[in-house]
């Protein structure tokens, strides 16, 4: 008998995610600066980033019923593999949620969860150490949990070769190459840099392309790391330490960069999500014409999608006091919270939203609204268990507000439809020009909560607790067209003329600069 879930990627949720959070290589913006700036590599700052990265691991299992985490993430990042060590008081926690497939583990070439990877031997492999203790704690843990494993082919070994090299190996240089495409007025607006800077930056990402072309050229596989070492690292350092190297040009945005198109690549090449932590790129700064999708979709019409936007009733939620933190959260919380009547409510209805978005968008019961007032339930009961159990040096609760945003990406634009305590408003980003925006192109729509706080009318938005979900993707005859009819169909909510306005002198701009390109979604 199989002690082991030998998945495929048709096995998996359609609300699985990969969450950024879990590589072992992320750092958030803040960090990274303080590293480049005193020379400390990821061992000196563990604690610092395990606050970070800890709160988006917690989110994920609480956002989706299924995180999927890279084999190797699970023993190299001491933030994940403290938990299930031995003496952990979290360890049968982990154990539940492997074996249930909240937490599902992607093998590359391994026949078992459990395969032994060659750098455990290998006392000069760099991070041997702390390798060696995560290797130590996984191998333990995966002898006891029945482990959902993703494979891309479990019978041909050479057929999962091939899948490997086309789904992930072929795409992510093509994917870095593409970086340095990136239009200079968006890119420097979504890294704070200026234009000047952002200029200069897209002369590296040159240099980036033509490392990843000289590499394809001899047939060399183009990794991370190889990257890593001629970009970001301090030279004669590994990757795994961490040791970036501020004299290298801009390598620390070469970095995020890096990262955010691996872990994009990663979870297109497994027809999955891409979950951004929140101190971090979001993956709109990669300016993508095509969103990914695990089936074709269906056509969509602006007057449909404005019907849709329109019928969306959400009750304002103000001033309610809310834990500060996921991070607050152990494992052991996570696991009772998913088993609460609440969370099982809220993967129900999302659920049952995502197997007929359009059909169900705006029922109410499963429909949009229904679903974050769910995910709003969820946070309450995370916030109820923690003040069922205190702990000394927790972070206090916060008052916070929240309102729904529905965001609608089409060939490089996107408009979002807020629900807001004085009513809808719109706001429009990014450019739809030149002759590819006549053109079909795919439609996707997001569903968000995002929370806000403050006294009276000093507020600021808050992303500790923020939910984002996929909804809806489809695709439209023509963007232009779209695009044009969508906001003739929004003419009378707020900030729809304003959004206009900024989406033709953004489509003029891109016109001239050689094409449609992505821009990030400002906050309202």
């Amino acid at each position: 008998m199989e002690t082991f879930r030998r998945m495929g990627v048709k096995d998996l949720e359609l609300s699985a995610v990969v969450a950024q959070s879990l590589d072992n290589q992320w750092v958030p913006p803040g960090l990274l600066s303080e590293m480049l700036a005193d020379g400390r590599s990821l061992l000196e700052v563990e604690e610092s980033l395990w606050e970070v990265a800890r709160a988006d691991y917690i989110r994920s299992l609480l956002n989706s019923p299924q995180v999927l985490v890279n084999r190797a993430f699970l023993y190299n990042n001491p933030m994940v593999f403290r938990d299930f060590s031995r003496g952990s008081p979290d360890r049968e926690a982990f154990i539940s949620l492997l074996s249930s497939g909240g937490i599902v583990q992607i093998l590359v070439n391994e026949r078992t969860p459990a395969d032994r990877p060659t750098a455990v031997d290998d006392s000069k492999a760099p991070n041997f150490s702390v390798l060696s203790d995560g290797w130590a704690a996984w191998s333990g843990v995966a002898g006891e949990a029945y482990v959902h494993s993703l494979k891309f082919d479990w019978a041909d070994s050479v057929g999962n070769s091939g899948q490997i090299m086309g789904r992930l190996g072929r795409t992510f240089p093509q994917r870095v190459m593409s970086l340095v495409t990136l239009r200079k007025a968006d890119l420097a607006r979504d890294l704070g840099v200026s234009e000047a800077s952002a200029e200069e930056l897209k002369q590296v990402l040159r240099q980036v392309a033509d490392a990843c072309s000289e590499l394809s050229s001899t047939e060399t596989v183009v990794t991370r790391e190889a990257l890593y070492k001629r970009f970001v690292i301090v030279d004669r350092t590994e990757p795994a330490e961490g040791r970036y190297d501020p004299t290298k040009p801009y390598s620390g945005l070469i970095k995020q960069l890096l990262d955010l198109a691996y872990n994009v690549n990663l979870a297109v090449g497994i027809e999955t999500l891409a979950l951004t932590p929140a101190k971090g790129l979001h993956r709109t700064v990669l300016q993508e014409w095509e969103p990914p999708r695990r089936d074709p979709g269906t056509q969509l019409s602006a007057h449909e999608l404005a019907t849709l936007l329109r019928g969306v009733a959400f009750d304002y939620l103000q001033e309610t006091m809310y834990l500060e933190s996921f991070k607050d959260l152990s494992l052991r919380d996570v696991v009772a919270v998913r088993e609460s009547d609440e969370w099982t409510l809220y993967r129900a209805r999302l659920d049952s939203l995502l197997a007929a978005p359009l059909e169900m968008f705006n029922d109410e019961e499963s429909g949009a609204a229904a679903l974050m007032r769910s995910y709003i339930d969820v946070l309450q009961i995370c916030t109820n268990t923690l003040r069922s159990h205190p702990v000394p040096g927790l972070s206090p609760n916060r008052a916070r507000d929240f309102v729904v945003s529905i965001v609608v990406e089409a060939a490089g634009a996107a408009l979002n439809y807020c629900l807001a305590p004085h009513g809808a408003e719109v706001a429009i980003a990014g450019a739809a020009a030149g002759p590819v925006a006549a053109q079909a192109a795919n439609v996707v729509v997001r569903l968000s909560v995002r929370g806000w706080t403050g006294r009276h009318r000093q507020k600021f938005w808050t992303s500790e607790l923020d939910s984002r979900v996929q909804v809806i993707t489809g695709w439209v005859d023509s963007a232009q067209e779209f695009w044009e009819e969508l906001l003739a169909q929004l003419d009378d909510v707020p900030g729809t003329e304003e959004a206009r306005e900024i989406l033709a002198t953004r489509n003029r701009a891109a016109a001239l600069e050689g094409g449609p390109e992505a821009d990030t979604l400002s906050p309202i």
